[in-house]
Formats: C-alpha cells, structure tokens, sequence
C-alpha cells in the first residue's frame, strides 16, 4: 500500500496495521465528559476534590488527543449498542505517525 492518499471506496475490503499506542481524534459527548468525572470520582472515592481531575484539551473544532488503548481504558465499558455514545462515532487517525 503507497502512501497516497486512498478514496473512501479505495479504502473499502482493505485493512491497515494500526497500533494501539498510536494517536487518534475523538470528539467527546457530553456524556464521555460525564464519563471521565465518574471515572476521576471512581479512583480518588471520597477525596476526589482533593486530586484535580486531568483536563482533556479539545481544540478549536472540538478533536481531542488519545491513545487508542487509552480511550479503551476510559469509555470501553460504556460502549455498547444502543447506549448512549461517549464520543461521536467518526474518529480521525493519523496516517503518518510511526512508534
């Protein structure tokens, strides 16, 4: 596969190596948000105040950064059919980066 840029129907019955330490693009819901809170209140219980809860950076149009393996981590039990989503369900992935 060259490096070129593929067409949506080029890309169709194709697979891509894809690592899960590489980078991807999600636009969060404000579920994933309520999430992520649930998720700080989870791990720190009773002193939760106590321990700022990491901010997710979102850019300009709302894309914000994660391993693969770390957006698993975070919303993978909250996904499933019919439920409420946590991010929108297109995703980006940067197709230049390398480990």
């Amino acid at each position: 596969m060259s490096n070129e840029t593929l067409t949506k129907d080029e890309i169709v019955g194709r697979w891509m190596d894809f690592n899960i330490n590489y980078r991807i693009r999600v636009r969060l819901t404000p579920h994933g948000r309520e999430i992520l809170r649930r998720n700080h209140r989870t791990l720190f219980g009773s002193r939760a105040d106590e321990f700022r809860m990491i901010e997710v950076k979102e850019n300009a149009e709302g894309w914000s950064e994660w391993q693969l393996w770390r957006l698993a981590h975070e919303f993978g039990s909250d996904m499933y059919m019919g439920g409420v989503q946590p991010f929108e369900t297109t995703i980006q992935i940067d197709t230049e980066q390398r480990l």
